[in-house]
């Protein structure tokens, strides 16, 4: 019977632990293509989705789980990519 109680626990730990949001992930104007594609590829084999890559900055957006966008700083670490979860931003308080 504890058992059943424990799965019950982590059960929804492990769902949210895999939960994909919103991530911009962007890089210094000197990084080679090669590097942000890389990143890309990473982002995808861990099961995120590209939703849109940069002309003017060097980035791209991304829906994800933490885990997969996480690989990108390590990965690409002499890059230094800088990784923020996609929000709104207001210029007049509401």
């Amino acid at each position: 019977m504890q058992l059943k109680y424990l799965i019950a626990l982590l059960l929804p730990a492990l769902a949210a632990a895999k939960k994909s949001i919103n991530y911009i992930v962007t890089f210094q104007p000197d990084t080679p293509d090669n590097v942000i594609q890389g990143a890309m590829a990473a982002v995808k084999a861990n099961g995120g989705q590209i939703t849109h890559e940069y002309k003017i900055i060097r980035g791209f957006s991304v829906y994800a789980p933490y885990e997969a966008v996480n690989q990108v700083s390590t990965l690409a670490s002499e890059w230094s990519p800088v990784i923020e979860e996609d929000s709104v931003v207001t210029t007049q308080e509401e």
